[in-house]
């Protein structure tokens, strides 16, 4: 500013003192306050004295300058005119330009700084309520767009509360949120009550910015929001200070840059210069050294693309890395760079930097971006020249020094007989608008010093300072290069932005990073490289080879496959079984000659390296590592190693290191490395293994074998690697292996077995199992035998081994010492153990089923519910279990329990005792043996919340949605009833006598004895409740904080805190609080209320002190962790699935977890799983047209049935299967699974048609039956039901359902971006209904209306002008169901199921304000069938009555028979069939079991008709013995009748 004042000529002294008096006192903003400004001004009035300078100053400036100050409209002055800063910067650039041509500037990976149209608004919203907090966020947001928009935009900025004096509010704020180009939110409790401001802003911004302001109660709607809005969404503004604020405003800006992008586009640019000397053939002769294979096709290839500026906000954040930012953007990358060379607009990015691990396709994307821009300039079209350089042509050594023009005179020598000049090259990229793209940075970069390798990019970066702006040119620099070959994501980030002294800013720069192909890709590739072929076919020759899908992948290693292939087809057509071995030794062969020239670590070493390096990490544990520790372990390698080190003239640590990491065997992940496959590791494994057997010193291979059990791939490798040593080396291979099965480490003999268990079915060179001694072996979980190879381990030594939960299957173990071994809960089925000695072993929970136990020698064993099934001889003693029994056990019903335990587990909890535990969830409440880890009785079916034992273990306490429940704990029997809605948990007072219920309705006690309420504390949601260790206090934890209450009065003694929170604790002795909620976990002194120590801040559901208080068990979604309550620091992670609940055993050695994967049973010491209840669940089942099949899918695969009686007639796939459908004619199955859709042929049950693509959650038939609809995550597409090939891709978004019209002509889609309707035989959009967030959509009969069901309600829609002509509801709704006449509409959502009039909208009937499943008319319309947790329930559509309750049990869907006579219904317990008319069972219903066992019994009677071999293991009968409550065999009859079959 003083710059420009001093050339203003005219005032007088005084004048010049206060105009520069002035100038330094105006701030940031360009203005300065008018009362600092008026204080400068002497004498009685200085605002007149202020006027009269401003007319003086403006007159004598001429307009150069001109001062500005109204005091009357607005607060402060300022200067306008010529930007001073801009004028310093331009003759600054011009300086710049004289000495370098053009100043460009880059910036580690980019946010497309774009420029603005002028006019650039932004309206944040809020609520008043939220005040300070509320205000300081926005001025913060406010601050930073302006900082990073400065000149580009003239930006607007409205608030809520910015409404100007007399001015209309509403109308204010419609005008503003009507012009502004984005949105920003600041949500809070207090915002979404407030309807008009909300709705204003999401009728013109579905989806704005949205930032959480304060913590909304657990389970408030997010409508008419959509979650995934939000920024951070972990982090609660309120919670958090001015740090935690600006980081959340520089994400929001970073979006809201983002988005203006998008709304303001500014074209224009620079003309094309003319043409210079020979640009074009210049370019065209370095082009032509590219080295690309003209006999290949290619396929486009995908990148994403890379924003640094957000993530650096975060520091060095692993999740950045390469899933939070870049994962959003996958794009093709032809297309992106085709679009970045052509932007000409002043601040596109000038540099690219294009990544990507071995093979996946750098080279050739830059070749074909050449190729095409060249042909694209012949055609005449205004492109940059091309000019592309290898830098694989440079020699680093022969260089005078890494300027710009000597590596240019170097790789131009390269280029031709006749070397194109490197000064006319100089002009040519001087002159004209090009393109440079330097290929292979990393193969250079390799081989120097990292001093030596900045200065060389420095030296290439210098190709964009040459661009001459006299001549219009424009210069874009491409380098690519290997992401492996930095350390880390920071490193990549700070190499490219530290070389700014050659004025490239890390500001303008773009980062793609090469994606794999999919599978899609593959298949193109293969069908336009292998003429003539079914690539469906070859791609499932590519399947039945190990890891071969994956490694295809990447194109270079798929052009690999494509070679082999032919060898691979032939010799399975043969019936001869292809090596992988040779397969992966052709790519190890193939990749270190596609590295020739880079190497510094010779090849057979980089090879010997990388076996050992897989030993390394197999023995770890670890399948990632940092790029510090691999470097470490490779110099000591190589120092351990001299005969190695004596290849190189020289040590050279820093290059071996690059080397190493650059090696095409390693890729990164985020910021460490690991193998680029798994089956690379398990390759490189399995020749570590091999190697070590033919090695001079024999302890190489005791140490070789010494490591965790190798995977079946690696055995297999390593089998055939054996099978291919010539006979002298492998029987030296053998007799070393047979010393490791006799004298190595308990591992290592292990290890043998294993190999030994494969060879057998492999045909691979065994040693005899005489060899093997398996004593202090750990085979925990392992599976020994099988019915069709029987396993001869006679005499082989088991002493002080543990089999745990193995099974045995037809293994002799005659004679064989096992005296001290651990067989708990062990499966011995068909076994020999004549004269075996099991002196001293646990057989708790060991099942011997059809086992000869002759003289079998059992002293001092240890039984507790160990079966004896069809064993002989018996052998009789307590806590031994005999089938078929010798004489009646108590009074035995007739009736078999079934035991499959729930996926979804909502709480666990112990007996005082430690040996039983409960477990609670949506299909009941249920005791378990906490040693067999079997199911001993079922307490109830119904939906429980969670469970307590009594102090004394004689009672236990049940919650759920209708009240709590007390339970006799031997009988089994309710004793009490405590009534009261929307129960959470319960607690038993320290002394059993009184009960402790928190809810939705708030926490109160009762009186254990009369269940009378003694106490209500609070009404307000509370989540937990906990008594004191003596019992005088209750703590609670709730929507409005954690409360500590006086347990007498039932006064409020000490707030924690108000913020929500899940779940509070006390420590054993009660001196300490452990809270969790969506802040995370921290501890509390009970007596002061402080906060002693913050465990995390990530979101927590659960936690628990252990007995003795020194360790802190934590769940939350990703899984369980235990802590030290000293220090704080994590000391186990259990599992990694989420976990809503855990908890410790009495004695502290055992935790429990309940979660998505069910209830698991974990050594609190090792954090290894002792035991695992799994489940399993029916998805759907379906009617065949006919009436006389049934077709069933769920996790365990998809199977039909005959429907009269019951027998499976086809198991058409074992596999998870999602969905399934007849065809229209009852000939044809159509199953969906994550991997796609199969047709089947329903008679024969084979597969007839594969359709491939990925995610499918639904498919359907057209009405004729020629074509196909499928659904899912990756879109919705038709196909051809007689070829299987795709006809159209309408849409790849995500899609839920997808619907033909009646008449077959129209598709209607919902999912993710809304609903549409399609043309059925162009595939083109006719109408888009809605935009928002879509359950699904249903046509009316007559195929004229449509039913949308989403985020924002149910409405109808005309199905010929796509019109909403109603909106039934704006609550969220699941689903929409038109009766059979079109007349009615159901509806389904989380307030219940309604029936409306489809002719007025008007709801005329609630059903039922439950939560349901799926709802169903009856063919005749005057039925409806409703499922859900609570059951089949069946209503009159006249009266809305329920007329009729199939079963209480937790139901999926249910479905009529095509003349309304029968019901299916789906769910948990499988399968059942029922009449319509009376609502009994019919016919059979289908029991479908864990690990797919099957037992099918008889509806009426419960008979069994018939049970799948395995399906004795998960059922039993519960009988009262000796007062007691026990589980006894299912076959205590005698054994099941197997499955029916239709051809039996």
């Amino acid at each position: 500013m003083r710059r420009s004042l001093d050339e203003i000529t005219g005032l007088t002294g005084a004048q010049s003192r206060q105009a520069y008096a002035i100038a330094d006192i105006i701030g940031s903003d360009g203005t300065a306050s008018t009362t600092s400004v008026l204080a400068l001004f002497e004498g009685k009035d200085p605002r007149s004295a202020l006027r009269q300078f401003k007319s003086r100053f403006n007159k004598v400036a001429e307009g150069e300058l001109e001062f500005v100050f109204d005091g009357r409209k607005r607060d402060g002055v300022w200067f306008t005119g010529a930007d001073p800063l801009a004028q310093e910067l331009s003759e600054r650039s011009e300086a710049q330009v004289g000495r370098h041509s053009r100043d460009e500037t880059v910036e580690a990976y980019v946010v497309e700084n774009d420029p603005y149209a002028p006019g650039a608004r932004i309206h944040i919203s809020f609520s008043q309520k939220d005040g300070k907090l509320a205000n300081n966020m926005a001025e913060s947001i406010e601050q930073q767009m302006r900082a990073l928009l400065r000149e580009k935009a003239d930006l607007t900025v409205t608030r809520s509360d910015g409404i100007p004096t007399g001015e209309d509010r509403e109308k204010t704020l419609d005008h503003w949120v009507e012009e502004a180009n984005a949105a920003v939110v600041l949500l809070s409790p207090d915002y979404l009550n407030e309807s008009a401001e909300r709705d204003r802003v999401a009728s013109h911004f579905p989806h704005p910015v949205i930032v959480k302001l304060k913590a909304l109660p657990d389970g408030a709607p997010f409508v008419p929001f959509d979650p995934c809005d939000i920024v951070a969404p972990h982090i609660v503004q309120e919670t958090r200070g001015s740090s935690s604020r600006s980081k959340i405003a520089q994400i929001v800006t970073s979006r809201l840059h983002r988005i203006l992008r998008n709304e303001i586009d500014d074209l224009g640019g620079p003309a094309r210069p003319d043409e210079l000397v020979h640009p074009d053939f210049f370019a065209q002769r370095l082009f032509e050294r590219a080295r690309l294979s003209n006999e290949t096709t290619f396929v486009s290839s995908h990148a994403q693309v890379g924003a640094f500026e957000e993530a650096v906000n975060w520091g060095d954040s692993a999740e950045f890395a390469r899933t939070a930012v870049v994962s959003r953007n996958a794009i093709p990358a032809m297309g992106r760079l085709i679009e970045w060379v052509n932007n000409r607009e002043d601040k596109s990015p000038g540099l690219c930097a294009l990544l990507g691990d071995l093979g996946t396709g750098k080279t050739t994307t830059s070749i074909l971006l050449t190729r095409e821009l060249l042909a694209r300039r012949k055609d005449g079209q205004d492109v940059p020249l091309p000019i592309y350089f290898d830098l694989r042509d440079l020699d680093v050594d022969r260089l005078s020094d890494f300027g710009l023009r000597s590596m240019l005179e170097q790789m131009l020598r390269q280029s031709s007989p006749t070397p194109i000049d490197v000064d006319r090259a100089l002009e040519i990229i001087s002159a004209e608008r090009c393109l440079v793209v330097f290929d292979g940075l990393d193969e250079v970069l390799v081989h120097l010093e990292e001093g030596a390798g900045q200065r060389l990019t420095r030296g290439l970066l210098q190709t964009l300072t040459l661009a001459a702006p006299e001549n219009n040119s424009d210069i874009r620099l491409m380098l690519t290069c290997r992401s492996q070959y930095f350390r880390s994501v920071r490193e990549e980030f700070s190499f490219f932005s530290g070389q700014n002294r050659e004025r490239v800013r890390g500001e303008d720069y773009l980062v793609l990073t090469m994606l794999p192909f999919n599978e899609d890709q593959i298949l193109e590739y293969l069908e336009r490289n292998v003429p003539g072929s079914d690539p469906h076919r070859l791609l499932d020759t590519i399947r039945s080879v190990h890891d071969l899908r994956s490694l295809a992948q990447q194109p270079v290693l798929l052009a690999i496959i494509r070679e082999v292939l032919p060898d691979v087809e032939a010799t399975l057509a043969d019936g001869r079984r292809f090596r992988s071995v040779d397969l992966y030794e052709r790519f190890v062969n193939r990749w270190l000659e596609r590295d020739d020239g880079k190497h510094t670590l010779l090849p057979e070493h980089k090879c010997r390296l990388m076996s050992r390096l897989a030993r390394e990490v197999w023995v770890s544990g670890r399948r990632t590592w940092s790029a510090k520790w691999m470097e470490d372990w490779l110099l000591e390698f190589l120092h351990e190693h001299p005969e190695m080190e004596r290849n190189y003239s020289a040590r050279m640590p820093t290059q071996w290191k690059q080397d190493f990491r650059t090696a095409t065997f390693l890729s990164r992940r985020g910021n460490d490395f690991a193998f680029a496959h798994s089956s690379l590791l398990e390759y490189f494994l399995a020749r570590s293994m091999a190697d070590a057997l033919l090695a001079d010193s024999e302890g190489e291979s005791l140490t070789a074998w010494d490591i965790p059990r190798p995977s079946q791939e690696s055995l297999t490798f390593f089998g055939e690697i054996l099978g291919g040593f010539n006979n002298v080396d492998r029987q030296r291979a053998l007799e070393r292996l047979a010393e490791v099965a006799h004298s190595g480490s308990p591992r290592a003999r292990a290890a043998v077995l294993a190999y030994i268990l494969l060879a057998g079915s492999k045909k691979f060179p065994i040693i005899s199992t005489r060899a093997l001694n398996l004593s202090s072996t750990d085979l925990r979980h392992w599976e020994l035998g099988t019915e069709a190879e029987p396993l001869d381990l006679t005499g082989v030594p088991f002493t002080e081994a543990c089999l745990d939960d193995a099974v045995l299957t037809r293994v002799r173990l005659d004679r064989t010492d096992a005296t001290d071994a651990s067989f708990l809960r062990a499966r011995l089925i068909k076994c020999s153990l004549i004269k075996a000695s099991l002196e001293k072993c646990n057989l708790s929970g060991t099942i011997f089923r059809q086992c000869n136990l002759t003289d079998i020698d059992i002293r001092g064993a240890t039984f507790h519910r160990t079966q004896l099934l069809f064993s002989h001889p018996i052998i009789e003693g307590d806590g031994v279990l005999i089938a078929p029994a010798p004489a009646p056990v108590g009074n035995t019903p007739r009736t078999l329990t079934t035991y499959p335990s729930l996926n979804m587990v909502d709480c666990v909890a112990w007996s005082p005792d430690g040996t039983r535990f409960l477990t609670t969830g949506r299909g009941g409440a249920r005791m378990w043996d906490a040693t067999t880890g079997e199911t001993t009785q079922t307490l109830t079916t119904n939906p429980t919340t969670s469970a307590a034992w009594s102090p004394d273990g004689t009672r236990i306490l049940t919650t759920d949605d209708d009240g709590a429940r007390t339970w006799d704990a031997t009988t089994g029997e309710t004793t009490q009833t405590l009534t009261t809605s929307g129960m959470n948990s319960a607690a038993w007072s320290p002394d059993g006598t009184r009960i402790l219920t928190a809810g939705l309705y708030g926490a109160r006690t009762w009186d254990a004895t009369t269940g009378e309420t003694t106490q209500t504390l609070t009404t307000n949601r509370t989540n937990s409740a906990a008594w004191s260790p003596d019992g005088t206090r209750i703590l609670t934890a709730g929507l409005y904080g954690a409360r500590m209450w006086d347990a007498t009065t039932g006064e409020t003694t000490r707030t924690l805190t108000t913020s929500g929170m899940n779940s509070a604790a006390w420590s054993p002795d009660g001196t300490r609080i452990l809270t969790t909620g969506p802040h995370g976990a921290r501890t509390w002194d009970a007596t002061t209320g402080e906060t002693t120590r913050t465990l995390t801040t990530s979101g927590m559901n659960s936690a628990a002190w252990s007995p003795d208080g020194t360790r802190i068990l934590t769940t939350d979604d990703d899984g369980a962790r235990t802590w030290d309550a000293t220090t704080g620091e994590t000391t186990q992670t259990l599992t990694t699935n989420r976990t809503n609940s855990a908890a410790w055993s009495p004695d502290g050695t055992r935790i429990l977890t309940a979660g998505r994967g069910g209830a698991r049973m974990w050594d609190a010491t090792t954090g290894e799983t002792i035991h695992t209840l799994t489940t399993h669940w029916t998805n759907s089942a379906a009617w065949s047209p006919d009436g006389t099949r049934i077709l069933t899918t769920g996790p365990h695969g998809a199977r039909t049935w005959d429907a009269t009686t019951g027998e499976t007639t086809h198991t058409l796939t074992t596999n998870r299967t999602n969905s399934a459908a007849w065809s229209p004619d009852g000939t044809r199955i159509l199953t969906t699974d994550d991997d796609g859709a199969r047709t089947w042929d329903a008679t024969t049950g084979e597969t007839t048609q594969t359709l491939t693509t990925s995610g499918m959650n639904s498919a359907a038939w057209s009405p004729d039956g020629t074509r196909i609809l499928t659904a899912g995550r990756g879109g919705a597409r038709m196909w051809d039901a007689t070829t299987g090939e795709t006809i159209h891709t309408l849409t790849t978004h995500w899609t839920n359902s997808a619907a033909w019209s009646p008449d077959g002509t129209r598709i209607l889609t919902a999912g993710l971006y809304g609903a549409r309707m399609w043309d059925a035989t162009t595939g083109e959009t006719i109408h888009t209904l809605t935009t928002h967030w879509t359950n699904s959509a249903a046509w009316s009969p007559d195929g004229t209306r449509i039913l949308t069901a989403g985020l924002y309600g149910a409405r109808m829609w005309d199905a010929t002008t796509g019109k909403n002509t109603r909106t039934l509801t704006t609550s969220t709704m699941n689903s929409v169901a038109w009766s059979p006449d079109g007349t009615r509409i159901l509806t389904t959502g989380s307030r219940g199921v309604h029936m409306w009039d489809a002719a007025t909208g008007k709801n005329t009937r609630t059903l039922t304000t439950s939560t349901m499943n799926s709802v169903a008319w009856s063919p005749d319309g005057t039925r409806i069938l409703t499922t859900g947790s609570r059951g089949v329930h069946m209503w009159n559509v006249t009266t809305g009555k329920n007329t009729r309750t199939l079963t209480t049990d937790w139901t999926n869907s249910a479905a009529w028979n095509s003349d309304g006579t029968h019901i299916l219904t789906t769910g948990p317990h499988g399968v059942r069939m029922w009449d319509a008319t009376t609502g009994q069972p019919l016919g059979i219903c289908i029991d479908l079991l864990p690990e797919g066992a099957l037992l099918v019994r008889d509806a009426a009677t419960l008979k069994v008709i018939g049970a799948s071999s395995e399906a004795w293991r998960w059922l039993g009968y519960e009988v009262m013995v000796d007062g007691k409550m026990t589980r006894l065999p299912a076959e205590i009859y005698g054994p099941l009748p197997p499955l029916p079959r239709a051809d039996s």
